[in-house]
């Protein structure tokens, strides 16, 4: 998966989250017109038709109709006379077939019945997370970046720290470095994400509830070298004479320079590294001779002492990056815990079958809980009820 989005996949997900301007739309539509986009599309339209496969009558019901509607559009665009051949590429199938199957997707996580309406009564105060972490430095100093301006936060050890126009932190060298045994812990609370440059220049995303402790140079020993608790996207500066290592509760991933994430949250049952680009090591321990190296699309699972690799969809895995839930067939209990995290709430469940119900879906994280639970209680399998900042789950019969 490229660092970013494609435009067009961007300008896609967007839209199919109804979080697309005027402007965006049009954008979207032009590019798709112009072509040159068609397997990318066609893979979009593949998730979105997956993302809509859901249990019970209804979806099942609902979803056979999103695909008959697609098939008489091939229907039409394959025996139109007016169509001429040359035109009849999936492109034009692409941009007719994103249109149905969105709205379709929209009509299946939609509002039903009036309890909807008193669950976003009730949740109209939980807001979703937004950029924010709290700095601590060799000396114990402790800022709170959400609340300082742009422009230089500290200097020590020789390294100066800056805020940025656009919010994240930067390291840089400003005079002799003397930072042996010196480290610094960039920390989110729940609700909060935050982007921090490290002082060799890579870029680490850090989501909710996670924090990060590396030497304020990096440096150790000539080993690159940081800690993590929570969940990080990193984006590896290349420096073939200086490794880089991520080091977590129960694994260590060792890289030159390549793009990966890593969910280490100290409540999940294991830890997942997900090689986005280039080449990593997974080990269990430096003393373990278990370690797997990954390529593009594989991720590793180290569960009790065991390392697993298999092939996930990378922008799931990522979704949380750009801005977006995305799970599929997921239990409910591990959704949970990730809504729990960005909108700082606590969920307790009225009985043990509720943690279990499967379910799939994609929405946009900038959103009100109150979306995100109606689009789940749509589904039919389970019932929320909110109170202050707790979530009761409940499995319908």
């Amino acid at each position: 998966m490229p660092q970013n989005l494609s435009n067009i996949e961007s300008l896609f997900r967007k839209y199919s989250a109804d979080e697309a301007s005027e402007v965006e739309i049009q954008e979207m539509f032009q590019l798709i017109a112009a072509g040159g986009h068609d397997s990318e599309l066609l893979k979009l339209l593949q998730t979105e038709m997956e993302m809509s496969d859901v249990d019970g009558e209804v979806e099942v019901a609902r979803r056979d109709k999103v695909r008959e509607k697609i098939r008489e559009v091939i229907g039409i665009l394959d025996g139109h006379p007016a169509v001429p051949a040359k035109k009849k590429s999936y492109r034009w199938l692409a941009a007719a077939a994103a249109i149905i199957i969105v709205c379709a997707v929209a009509v299946l996580f939609s509002r039903s019945g009036s309890d909807d309406t008193n669950l976003a009564m009730a949740a109209k105060e939980i807001a979703p997370g937004k950029s924010g972490a709290t700095l601590t430095l060799a000396d114990g100093r402790k800022i709170r970046l959400a609340d300082v301006a742009k422009g230089e936060l500290a200097q020590e050890s020789g390294m100066e720290i800056v805020k940025m126009a656009d919010g994240k932190i930067i390291y840089n060298v400003k005079g002799e470095v003397d930072a042996i045994g010196k480290t610094n812990t960039l920390a989110t609370a729940r609700g909060e994400t935050y982007e921090v440059c490290l002082p060799d220049g890579s870029l680490v995303w850090l989501n909710a509830a996670s924090s990060l402790t590396y030497s304020a140079t990096l440096n150790e020993r000539g080993v690159r070298r940081v800690r993590l608790e929570g969940e990080a996207c990193f984006q590896i500066k290349k420096d073939k004479s200086h490794p880089f290592v991520v080091e977590t509760k129960s694994q260590q991933v060792q890289v030159l320079g390549t793009h990966f994430n890593v969910n280490a949250y100290p409540e999940e049952r294991d830890v997942r590294t997900t090689l986005l680009e280039g080449s990593v090591k997974v080990t269990i321990s430096e003393d373990s001779q278990q370690s797997k190296v990954l390529v593009p699309g594989q991720q590793a699972r180290v569960d009790g002492g065991e390392l697993n690799v298999l092939s996930v969809n990378t922008a799931e895995v990522t979704a949380w990056k750009n801005g977006f839930f995305e799970f599929k067939r997921v239990p409910l209990n591990v959704i949970m815990r990730d809504l729990s995290r960005w909108y700082d709430i606590d969920i307790e469940y009225a009985d043990n079958a509720s943690r279990e119900v499967v379910m799939s879906g994609y929405v946009a994280r900038s959103r009100n809980i109150s979306v995100i639970l109606e689009r789940m209680q749509a589904t039919g399998g389970v019932h929320f009820r909110i109170e202050g900042k707790k979530v009761f789950v409940y499995k319908e019969n």
